[in-house]
């Protein structure tokens, strides 16, 4: 290290512009809001999922029963 740079003089050069316990708050709520998008696009990945199974089912269910009156008749 160079004389007269101490650590402590080397953390003012990189000091936050906000309170480090406010940095702290600002950083949790970008983890929060990082991780409920993530949160959000599971769940809108699964739910389109799930309607193109139920879609699925819907359709086998109908032609199922077609053959069926196409059996009886």
């Amino acid at each position: 290290m160079e004389r007269g740079l101490t650590q402590k003089n080397l953390a003012k050069q990189f000091d936050f512009p906000i309170p480090l316990n406010e940095a702290s708050k600002v950083m949790k709520k970008k983890k929060k809001v990082r991780i409920w998008n993530k949160v959000y696009k599971v769940i809108s990945r699964m739910l389109e999922e799930n309607e193109k199974y139920r879609l699925r089912l819907k359709y086998q269910q109908l032609s199922s029963e077609s053959k069926l009156t196409q059996l009886i008749v």
